[in-house]
This record gives structure tokens, C-alpha cells and sequence, in this order.
């Protein structure tokens, strides 16, 4: 269970509330916090963040963009915390759709909810149709577990 960039994962989670196991279960699980990770479809740096994406977030934030700086921990971290604020929001608060949409896509995410409104959460969870999301959700869980017993 790595422990870098501490300082980073502190800053920016606290900026948005967020719990910095919460960020370092994420970053684990993404790219084992490795700066300079890059995904098969593109997504890029310690969150896996996809350029066009990362693009429009810096833009909200005022940030200078360029695809090579999602390789910056700081930068990466600051966007990925952004983009992971929004998905909780944007599923009222439920980080457990958060974590499903972070690696499914926010729209499968919505449309699998909408197919089955009144599931309760657990099983909506394992019915995630993409196999490699449901695992994701759990690991993420597990993983951000882990980190509190360890930084507590």
C-alpha cells in the first residue's frame, strides 16, 4: 500500500471533501501510482484521466492544460479530485456509483440505474453488467478500507 504523494492527495482531497483514502484506494487501483500510467484507451497518470476530460475539467479551474502534464502528480491529482467530486454529485452523493462511473463511464452508470430504480444498492452492485467495473467498485471499496487502518 503506497504512501506517495502525500501531500498532493491531502491538498487536493481536502479541497473537495473528499476522504484522501478515498483518493489513494483510487490512484491505487488506477495506475499503482505510477505518474506516468497510461490505459489502453488513453487514460493518463496517477487518476487515469481521460486528455479530453482532464481538457475541459482544467479549463473550469483555470488551469494551463496540456496532455503531458497529466504525467504531473500534482496536476493529475488536482483534476482527478475535480472529476470524482463531480461524479459524486452528480450521483446525490452515493460514492459506491461514484467509484462504478469513474471506471464504467457516467452514462452506463445512469442508464443501468434507471433500468433497475428500486434495487437496493448491494445488488445493483453486483449486477453491474461490465464484469471489470464490478470488480473495480469492490476493489476500490476494499483498497480505501485497507488505506484507513493504515493511516489511522
Amino acid at each position: 500500500y503506497p504512501l506517495k504523494y502525500g501531500d498532493e492527495i491531502e491538498e487536493h482531497a481536502k479541497e473537495r471533501g473528499l476522504d484522501p483514502n478515498f483518493v489513494r484506494a483510487l490512484i491505487l487501483q488506477e495506475s499503482y501510482y505510477n505518474p506516468k500510467a497510461k490505459s489502453r484507451v488513453g487514460a493518463t497518470g496517477l487518476m487515469h484521466l481521460m486528455p479530453p476530460t482532464a481538457k475541459e475539467h482544467a479549463a473550469r479551474l483555470h488551469i494551463p492544460f496540456a496532455v503531458p502534464r497529466l504525467e504531473n502528480p500534482d496536476v493529475n491529482v488536482q483534476l482527478g479530485t475535480y472529476h470524482l467530486r463531480m461524479l459524486i454529485r452528480l450521483f446525490s452523493g452515493n460514492e459506491y456509483l461514484a467509484i462504478a462511473a469513474y471506471n464504467g463511464g457516467q452514462g452506463n452508470v445512469a442508464k443501468w440505474r434507471r433500468a433497475a430504480p428500486r434495487k437496493p444498492l448491494d445488488e445493483f452492485l453486483e449486477a453491474i453488467p461490465f464484469p471489470e467495473t464490478r470488480n473495480y467498485v469492490k476493489r476500490v471499496t476494499m483498497l480505501r478500507s485497507a488505506y484507513s487502518r493504515l493511516t489511522s
